[in-house]
């Protein structure tokens, strides 16, 4: 093989190839032959086999009620789409650094469909956010917790997709001009789910009631986070934000400082983001009153409420990169993450 990672495919000369080796018989004259090889993926170093080589994955975690700032870990769990692998512990001694589309992201798992989700994390320092945003500058009005919504009448009609919220607006802004626009499109996976987990715990869905959406009673009462989306019409595509479950997983704790998480700590040990919180896709309540309530993460990690329509909170995308991208270098620490490219 011309190098490591391809095989032989054919040749235009009817020759056979054993052990590397191509034979031709019977010449009987000059002629050209063209040697044709291809990419032999089962060689390749994927992004996704890389992280579970480094980090052999341990099983689930089973305690969510104090932080986890211990060792770096992968640890396995399910999710809608199969067996994920999600990172938690120590971010400051973690290896799950991405450089990708001019910028340094974290690994957050590795989705059940094989696809590695990642969270923007800007030049590695405190601007790893893309831009300043209410989750929606609307919010007397329970269909606005969604990451796309209808106004329609009904918890099942509000649900619908025809409008993007304020939120969706920006991530979608800079997907457009730093993955369209910059050819990178061939590099996401767009069947990844983005969950906007709607469901109610407690009270009753209506304009003027107060009620709880099941993430409060998850993260905030009983310490049970979950992957699941289970209603269809709360998984989105493409891109997304955080979830308040994925905080949960990765080691945060309602109302707790986390500030070793790896979603909080940055190259040189402080906020990614400043002095400035940032909005989660997960909606916790609403108020008939003051309107509806997201999860944020506020400074030192610490897992909160904020109003929804509040518009001081900052934006960090979340994509997914298919399961066939592959390594191209790095050891995946802030100073040296890993690369990426495409076969």
């Amino acid at each position: 093989s011309p190098t490591t990672g391809y095989k032989y495919s054919s040749n235009t000369c009817g020759g056979t190839v054993s052990e590397n080796i191509l034979t031709i018989s019977n010449v009987t004259s000059n002629k050209d032959c063209t040697v044709t090889f291809v990419i032999d993926v089962s060689k390749l170093k994927t992004l996704a086999n890389t992280i579970k080589t480094v980090y052999p994955p341990k099983a689930g975690r089973t305690n969510f009620s104090s932080i986890d700032n211990g060792t770096p870990s992968l640890y396995t769990g399910s999710d809608d789409q199969g067996t994920t692998y999600y990172f938690s512990g120590d971010g400051s001694r973690m290896n799950n650094w991405v450089s990708f589309a001019g910028s340094l992201w974290r690994v957050i798992r590795i989705n059940g469909n094989g696809s590695v989700r990642l969270l923007y994390a800007g030049s590695g320092g405190e601007d790893g956010y893309v831009g300043t945003s209410a989750y929606n500058t609307l919010n007397n009005h329970p269909a606005y917790v969604g990451w796309k919504y209808t106004v329609g009448g009904s918890e099942s009609s509000d649900r619908g997709n025809s409008i993007a919220s304020s939120a969706y607006k920006i991530v979608n802004t800079w997907y457009e001009a730093n993955i369209i626009n910059a050819n990178l499109i061939n590099y996401i996976d767009t069947e990844a789910i983005y969950c906007n987990a709607r469901d109610i715990k407690n009270g009753s869905y209506g304009l003027d009631n107060l009620f709880y959406y099941e993430g409060q009673v998850r993260l905030e009462v009983s310490k049970s986070p979950t992957f699941s989306c289970t209603n269809i019409s709360d998984r989105f595509t493409t891109f997304g934000l955080m979830t308040a479950d994925e905080v949960a997983f990765a080691g945060g704790v309602w109302n707790t400082n986390s500030p070793k998480a790896y979603y909080y700590v940055n190259i040189n040990n402080g906020s990614s983001t400043g002095n400035k919180s940032w909005l989660t896709m997960s909606p916790c309540f609403y108020n008939g009153v003051y309107g509806t309530y997201m999860f944020q993460v506020e400074l030192s990690g610490r897992l909160r409420f904020t109003q929804g329509h509040y518009s001081s909170e900052v934006i960090r995308p979340v994509i997914s990169l298919k399961s066939s991208v592959v390594v191209t270098g790095g050891d995946g620490s802030g100073t040296n993450p890993y690369t990426v490219s495409i076969p």
